[in-house]
């Protein structure tokens, strides 16, 4: 994913070429075209979205059906709780990320081997606390939650399988990181593609031969384990140099880990208040059932936010690379389209999504509220603000030494956010954290973000927006306003979901032929039909 504009470097002077070895040591990443590697990760990473999707449609179903509403509570309940481990990561995920990408710029063997083996030990120490704060909570289970009368050994049982479960699994979690940082998001993705189909079969088999919750919690265990032990075998394919063992954490070490990650560890922190506040809120302030009117008006931004980021994750390891390797101008290259490319996502997502979302919540959950509908909109153009000003940058700035500066937008954000929040519920109700999120996005996008891209593109602020901005404006307007004015017509009544599917269809279908010829370059449609032939070669 290059920009259009001649590049002139003597060697590697492309995206599509490997970066340069430095002096210490050959690259050590397998020798394909980053721009491969990209477009494979991304193609992946909307496969693995589309079935978990699927898997999470039939295995509500399967669970639901088969444990009971209190089993069926508590399970989900379990997640909830072990999904709070991700405050245990200390951000050495994206450390992990970042080290494994530049050292595949440089060949610096030893120097991603001494990282990634003391994050190791630092997860094998988290994975103990994890298992001793789980048999903890399990012996006090019964005084912590309203369980059903009778026995509660079973959900002891089962809290403490699962809980000792996620201890064993969170110090693999190191291996798919490796494999992002090295840029081989479709060998992950493979994996989790396979761990996702086998986790539905596996469970409705579970059901039809007699088996019960705490089978299936062992079962998920050792599933994840399964895919992330394939993971490992790719990588000691890719190095086999590469000793992934506990080993004493030097002092150094660790401290040049935590410069990067105690910043990564501070927005994983903003981000968790942000996303887990607003019920609280809108629960303590009004009620339960204005908590149940929230929820609802985010479900289709939620899905567009999921649409549209899956292709900005793979920018942040070839980010990393091409900065360690010192190749600039590649970089900038890649910010100005990958952004570009981001816009034009954004916007077509909006175009599907806002005239067609009171049909889509009229169908799928059978709701026809004024409130419900205005939340959506807010939120609708919330996720657009991520996907044309933050999603592409947060990547590139993150892995390019500003850290620093994202941690600080994170922490203004989650504040002006809560504040907005608190003041705007007491005046407008339910409405008010809606604005209060979108508003403060807005202002970090706009006064922190876009300048900063700016700055690190290296190019005028006007010309920035022409190329970044106009082609997706000018090829996804006049279809948003087609759309518009032929769905406002149609009376709810008469929506269906093979109505809603055709009519997703036609505008996305429109928004992506039109951007085909608009919004992308000669040489990059050249390297996606190239890349597309040689995708379908190999298979």
């Amino acid at each position: 994913m290059s920009d259009p504009s001649p590049v002139t470097h003597n060697t590697s002077s492309s995206p599509d070429s490997p970066a340069p070895a430095a002096s210490s040591g050959s690259s050590f990443a397998a020798r394909g075209s980053l721009l491969q590697q990209m477009w494979s990760g991304a193609l992946t990473n909307y496969l693995r979205l589309a079935i978990r999707l699927l898997k999470a449609v039939f295995l509500t179903r399967i669970l639901l059906f088969n444990l009971g509403q209190d089993y069926y509570g508590f399970w989900t309940l379990l997640w909830t709780v072990f999904g709070y481990i991700l405050l245990f990561e200390l951000g050495f995920g994206k450390t992990v990320q970042k080290y494994a990408a530049e050292s595949a710029a440089t060949g610096e063997k030893e120097r991603f081997s001494r990282v990634a083996q003391a994050v190791l030990t630092s997860y094998l120490c988290i994975g103990a606390i994890i298992a001793l704060l789980t048999v903890v909570g399990a012996w006090f289970l019964p005084s912590l939650l309203k369980l059903p009368a009778g026995d509660h050994t079973y959900y002891q049982l089962t809290f403490l399988i699962t809980g000792l479960g996620c201890a064993v699994v969170f110090p693999t979690g190191i291996i798919p990181e490796i494999l992002t940082g090295l840029q081989r998001l479709h060998y992950r993705n493979w994996a989790i593609i396979l761990n996702q189909i086998s986790e539905l079969i596996g469970i409705w088999l579970i059901f039809r031969l007699g088996g019960s919750l705490l089978a299936v919690a062992t079962f998920v265990t050792l599933n994840n384990l399964a895919a992330n032990a394939i993971m490992y075998a790719v990588i000691k394919r890719l190095l086999p140099w590469l000793q992934l063992r506990p080993t004493k954490v030097n002092r150094l070490v660790l401290k040049e880990i935590m410069s990067f990650s105690a910043f990564i560890y501070l927005m994983a922190l903003a981000r968790l208040v942000l996303f887990r506040t607003a019920p609280l809120i809108i629960g303590s302030m009004l009620s339960m059932a204005m908590v149940t009117i929230h929820q609802l008006g985010t479900r289709i931004p939620t899905l567009m936010r999921l649409g549209t980021y899956q292709f900005q994750e793979t920018l942040g390891p070839t980010a990393a690379m091409l900065h360690k390797a010192g190749r600039t101008s590649e970089l900038q290259k890649l910010l100005l389209t990958s952004q570009r490319l981001s816009v034009f996502l954004g916007l077509t997502a909006l175009t599907v999504f806002l005239p067609l979302g009171p049909a889509i919540l009229k169908v799928w959950l059978h709701v026809e509220d004024t409130t419900v509908t205005t939340i959506m909109t807010l939120m609708i153009f919330n996720s657009l603000l991520f996907a044309a000003f933050r999603d592409a940058p947060w990547e590139l700035l993150l892995m390019t030494g500003h850290h620093r500066l994202l941690a600080s937008a994170a922490v203004l954000e989650c504040v002006a956010n809560l504040s907005l929040s608190i003041f705007l519920v007491y005046h407008i109700g339910v409405v008010g954290v809606a604005h209060g999120t979108l508003w403060s996005n807005a202002a970090i996008s706009l006064f922190i973000f876009l300048p900063a891209t700016v700055r690190h593109t290296g190019i005028g602020f006007w010309r920035y927006l022409l190329r970044v901005y106009l082609p997706p404006l000018v090829t996804v307007l006049p279809i948003l306003v087609a759309a518009w004015l032929l769905v406002r017509d149609i009376p709810l009544g008469n929506w269906n979901f093979p109505l809603i599917i055709v009519a997703m269809a036609v505008i996305g279908g429109a928004c992506l032929i039109v951007g085909w010829f608009t919004c992308l370059q000669p040489p990059e449609r050249q390297k996606i039909i190239a890349f597309a032939k040689k995708f379908r070669r190999r298979g």
